[in-house]
């Protein structure tokens, strides 16, 4: 935990320092970092986690597609859909629920990645490129979604590639974080966060807590009906996901496409609810014993 936040620390240094990296950094992390990563999760997830990828991603598409409704505003959207799984929910997971708890966070955060990191081409398309078709073949041609068709041709080769593997994915990791971390740290030195902005934040992080919670108890439930008996075992992990703030990648993706960083603000402001309410479910956990 904390070393995104010493990334976050160093970005936001370096914009005080009037150096100015956000679209380097955002284009190597979107063309380098990500689909190496996406690439590793396509080749070495194991076969059972895939449920659970399939679950998130039909549940994010859920989200925006209310999120979408209630702003009519892409990066909104994904605000409201693309959450912080993996760099903040899985390491409080694990110290809430233990070890076990690893297994379902990283596979939720593996869907959560390839959903948004590949939406995110076709619904944050520049102005001039906003056509179906145009928003499609963006996304056809993104780096990330190209990384999950990559991964899926080298899945069968697992086994040949785990040595060179192991060279690359922990760089790559810490580059991703290093980077992302860095660049909202940068649009955050720049970020005036107003009253309003605070009273908009908390009404989106409750409307789409609401949102997700339904959501989440849907699937659940639907999962309980098909058999799926560690669904009610981990039922308090995935209730946990429903209170994860915006995922910090939104503002490289936003960054990236559009240009701009404006989601910097959303997702400070949403973080800081976002642990307000954890630290109530955890206290909760612990009063139900």
């Amino acid at each position: 935990m904390l070393l995104p936040l010493l990334y976050l620390l160093l970005g936001f240094t370096l914009a005080r320092l009037r150096i100015d990296i956000r679209k380097i950094a955002s284009t190597v992390l979107m063309r380098v970092a990500i689909p190496y990563v996406v690439i590793h999760n396509m080749v070495f997830s194991q076969q059972g986690t895939f449920v659970i990828m399939a679950a998130i991603v039909a549940i994010m598409a859920i989200m925006l597609g209310i999120g979408w409704l209630l702003r009519r505003d892409a990066v909104e959207a994904l605000n409201f859909s693309y959450l912080n799984i993996g760099w903040m929910g899985l390491p409080i997971a694990v110290s809430l629920f233990g070890n076990d708890a690893a297994a379902v966070m990283i596979a939720a955060y593996v869907g959560s990645s390839l959903f948004g990191n590949t939406v995110s081409a076709a619904l944050l398309a520049p102005p001039g490129s906003t056509s179906w078709p145009q928003r499609l073949r963006t996304l056809l041609l993104s780096p990330a979604f190209l990384a999950m068709i990559t991964g899926l041709l080298l899945s069968p080769f697992a086994a040949q590639l785990s040595l060179l593997d192991q060279w690359l994915y922990e760089p790559a990791k810490v580059l991703m974080s290093l980077l992302g971390m860095g660049v909202l740290g940068m649009w955050l030195a720049h970020a005036r966060i107003s009253r309003a902005e605070v009273s908009r934040s908390v009404l989106l992080t409750l409307q789409r807590v609401v949102a997700l919670l339904l959501v989440m108890w849907s699937a659940i439930q639907l999962g309980t009906l098909a058999g799926l008996d560690w669904v009610q075992q981990y039922a308090r992990v995935l209730y946990l996901i429903c209170l994860l703030p915006p995922a910090a990648i939104i503002v490289i993706l936003e960054t990236h496409y559009l240009r701009t960083g404006r989601s910097a603000s959303s997702i400070a402001v949403g973080t800081c609810i976002s642990v307000i309410l954890i630290v109530l479910y955890a206290v909760g956990l612990r009063l139900l014993g």
